[in-house]
């Protein structure tokens, strides 16, 4: 399916109809004298994007919101966050894509010389409390999104001075993630209590779950040593890998209470 990613607004004339391309919207659109062109050139008619349309080969145009009629754009499909225009990619519209993806949590994966990795690295084997050291083969750094660090800005403006502590987290796994030569992104099972809580930045577990459930009840269970997250790790895979994630708690001075606390900063660790 093609992707409406040309569509541009500039200086319109006095209908409100812009006379600039529809492509390039730089150039004024080709006319003679039957009719007026959405594009200035052949080069940008040819790659104007199509109608989203299924097996419709016919352009889309600005007016009829990247449908290429009247009739395909009531008939499409449209973006299930907006309402209005018609999807391109995986149910969303071009600008509702990119919202999403400015709001989702990434991965990146640093270097074993990355001064990231090294401290990831010192801090899983200082919290390590059983008598063989395990070996570290990645690490990746898990950005969240802008409203999860919009969250944690406003809890710290309004919980006042706070104090990060590291914490490990583990669970069960239905994924490889972090495991050589396997994937770098998230999961889509419902089944994941490692991709599910990083993607939510811990609102959501497997299986619509809001907590986990422990020997102290509901909630979010972390701890303060590596070795003791490591027992929780369990893949479903078969994966022989462990992965752990290193996160960092914020606790108000003036304070402990429980339950207050929002994740700050988090790294995978595959050992």
């Amino acid at each position: 399916m093609a992707g409406v990613f040309g569509w541009v607004t500039r200086v319109s004339n006095q209908s409100g109809v812009s006379d600039l391309c529809e492509v390039c919207g730089i150039k004024p659109k080709s006319r003679d004298a039957y009719k007026v062109y959405p594009y200035c050139s052949e080069t940008c008619a040819e790659i104007a994007p199509n109608c989203p349309i299924p097996n419709c080969l016919q352009k889309g145009l600005r007016e009829f919101r990247g449908a290429c009629s009247a009739r395909h754009l009531n008939t499409a499909v449209v973006c299930a966050v907006c309402r209005s225009t018609p999807f391109i990619i995986d149910g969303l519209c071009i600008e509702c894509s990119r919202m999403a993806q400015v709001h989702r949590t990434r991965l990146t994966e640093l270097p074993a010389s990355d001064a990231g990795f090294k401290e990831a690295q010192g801090m899983l084997i200082h919290g390590w409390k059983k008598p063989q050291k395990p070996k570290v083969s990645r690490v990746f750094r898990v950005q969240i999104g802008d409203r999860a660090q919009e969250e944690r800005r406003k809890y710290k403006s309004t919980s006042g001075e706070c104090f990060p502590i590291p914490v490990w987290y583990s669970c069960r796994r239905a994924c490889d993630l972090g495991a050589p030569n396997k994937q770098t992104e998230f999961c889509t099972y419902n089944s994941c209590d490692m991709c599910l809580p990083l993607m939510s930045v811990f609102t959501a577990f497997s299986f619509g779950q809001t907590t986990l459930s422990g020997h102290l009840g509901k909630g979010i269970y972390m701890t303060r040593y590596s070795s003791v997250a490591d027992q929780f790790d369990i893949s479903t895979t078969g994966s022989s890998f462990r992965v752990l994630l290193l996160s960092s708690l914020l606790l108000p001075a003036r304070s402990a209470r429980k339950g207050e606390s929002v994740c700050a900063t988090l790294s995978l660790i595959s050992t």
